[in-house]
């Protein structure tokens, strides 16, 4: 009898539990579901705003710092001769890449520094340096223990991480003037590799067309060499546009597949991992109010950004550059919706083994992503009116 009671009364708690866990899974679904909800009235807003300043009429009609942002682009895709990605989401023509000294040595040894990957990349990085705009201190060169006389493929060694700065400091101690150079110009190289410049290259874009202007201060365009710092300033534009609060910033936030692309406007997709392949909106609502759409995906903090360098209505094309895309200036050819020229969701084959069965082929894992534009797109920067930015000042 007595067994029966304790049975009876452990079936009791774990039926207690059941129903606790599935209350708390409903509550904060609950909670999920009028988070998400309570924003819909802010985005329609945005949305408008957005809408108002580029739809069929309007988007063929450039702010001026856009046009100087997005030809300022287009100058670094010529001076790298970079790749070029077109609508499948297929590379086709393949260019300079960062860690390059010469894609095509010629016979003189005099070499033009554009035609050099990483210095092109040293360039942006020492211009922002030098204006104040970004630190250096995050450049790091990767080194392995031991990589440098082992032999064994299966081998392991250990990472160490080491600052540009000091390792130019020991190189400064070589007496030979050509030597250092050369090892400094190693370093260089080593870092650019080891770390991302996609971000760089955007603020060296805002920074050398529009920075004497409309970009002058860190409210105007948040300088970084991390994507995510200027487009939380973007989504905390549009939060302040939504209130009727005034704002300094040059772009502001709209929804990716809901908004017309225009010259200059800057679109943007996350790498997060623990976030892939949620909706755009989610991400929005993460990024732009702190809603995380489940346990793992906490927060947005690698990103990247191309810039619209041209739209062609008649072909429903989108056309962008961005740094450090394949190691390289790469500009993409991307699908405006059927329906209109507002940025598709659809960015060529997603699954490829789709794509090689078709080629012939079997080699593609199951989930692989075929296109390279096939990313997780949420936001489109879009250029705010420069009347403005000129009522607020600077």
């Amino acid at each position: 009898m007595r067994r029966q009671l304790r049975v009876i009364a452990a079936s009791c708690l774990v039926l207690a539990a059941a129903a606790s866990s599935a209350a708390g899974q409903a509550s904060s679904h609950q909670a999920s579901s009028h988070q998400a909800s309570s924003h819909d009235a802010f985005w329609k807003h945005v949305q408008d705003i957005c809408n108002a300043a580029s739809n069929i009429k309007t988007v063929d009609r450039i702010e001026p710092h856009a046009e100087q942002i997005a030809a300022a682009a287009e100058n670094e895709h010529r001076l790298w001769g970079g790749h070029k990605i077109d609508h499948t989401g297929r590379l086709y023509k393949f260019g300079l890449v960062e860690t390059e000294n010469e894609q095509d040595p010629g016979p003189s040894n005099t070499v033009p520094l554009q035609k050099i990957g990483w210095w092109n990349v040293w360039r942006y990085l020492s211009v922002l340096s030098e204006a104040g705009r970004i630190h250096l201190d995050f450049l790091r060169v990767t080194s392995i223990e031991g990589a440098i006389d082992a032999r064994d493929p299966d081998g392991t060694g250990e990472r160490r991480s080491n600052s540009v700065g000091n390792l130019f400091a020991a190189i400064d101690q070589i007496d030979n003037a050509e030597r250092r150079e050369a090892a400094k110009e190693s370093v260089i190289r080593g870092a650019i590799a080891d770390r991302p410049w996609s971000a760089v290259f955007i603020s060296y874009l805002v920074h050398t067309a529009v920075g004497a202007t409309v970009a002058k201060s860190p409210q105007q365009f948040a300088y970084s060499a991390s994507h995510i710092d200027y487009i939380h300033q973007a989504f905390q534009a549009s939060i302040a546009e939504e209130r009727g609060n005034p704002t300094a910033a040059i772009y502001r936030a709209c929804p990716a597949h809901e908004t017309m692309p225009r010259r200059g406007d800057l679109i943007c997709y996350h790498r997060q991992k623990s976030c892939d392949g949620l909706p755009a909106r989610a991400i929005q609502n993460l990024v732009g109010f702190g809603d995380r759409p489940n346990d793992k995906c906490r927060s947005i903090t690698v990103s990247h950004c191309d810039v619209v360098t041209h739209v062609d209505k008649t072909a429903k094309k989108v056309y962008t550059v961005g740094g450090n895309v394949l190691q390289s200036v790469t500009e993409r050819r991307m699908n405006l919706a059927a329906g209109g020229l507002k940025f598709s969701s659809s960015q060529g084959d997603r699954d490829c083994g789709d794509a090689q069965s078709r080629a012939g082929g079997s080699n593609a894992a199951p989930h692989e992503r075929c296109s390279l534009n096939d990313r997780d797109w949420f936001v489109i920067l879009q250029a705010r009116p420069a009347g403005a930015l000129a009522a607020v000042g600077d």
